[in-house]
């Protein structure tokens, strides 16, 4: 096949930026499992002012709360440096077959790269966002089983009631 050009450039531009996402993708991914927890130990304190939460119910919120979340945003974070290494790679491709005039790789391969990341990206984005909401769920349902459990609504220091 013919060398051209116009194409490596293409591919060598391309790359960068999708690195670019999956790094941005990435840090979502990890942020989101810290805070997940955060919020999780902040409903706990801030919704049980006299201490009647128990230690049980401590850890099924965290359990609830975190688990799958945590799971889930450490496979997406691998899947994104994943998408780095495959970006960096096709940079590397691009700029040699432009430095060199000659296709270090073949145009099917260097197609496929960067439409596959921008997958892993759409991939990782749709899982974080139906997980968080699963662990915001699962937040929900404890609350909900507390309430039942201590037969009453909690307020805060104000006296305002949450619902």
């Amino acid at each position: 096949m013919a060398f051209h050009q116009e194409f490596w450039v293409v591919t060598g531009t391309a790359a960068p930026v999708i690195a670019v996402a999956a790094v941005l993708s990435l840090t979502d991914a990890m942020s989101g499992t810290a805070t997940i927890r955060t919020e999780a130990t902040k409903f706990i304190f801030d919704d049980d002012p006299l201490g009647e939460i128990t230690k049980g119910d401590l850890l099924s919120i965290l359990y609830h709360a975190t688990n799958r979340r945590s799971t889930v945003g450490y496979v997406m974070a691998l899947i994104q440096v994943i998408n780095l290494g495959l970006q960096a790679w096709l940079l590397t491709l691009s700029l040699l077959s432009i430095a060199y005039q000659v296709n270090e790789s073949t145009v099917l391969l260097a197609i496929r790269i960067p439409v596959l990341g921008v997958g892993l990206l759409a991939l990782t984005g749709i899982v974080m966002l139906v997980t968080k909401r699963r662990a915001d769920a699962a937040i929900r349902r404890t609350r909900r089983e507390l309430r039942r459990r201590h037969g009453r609504v909690r307020t805060n220091s104000d006296g305002i009631e949450h619902g």
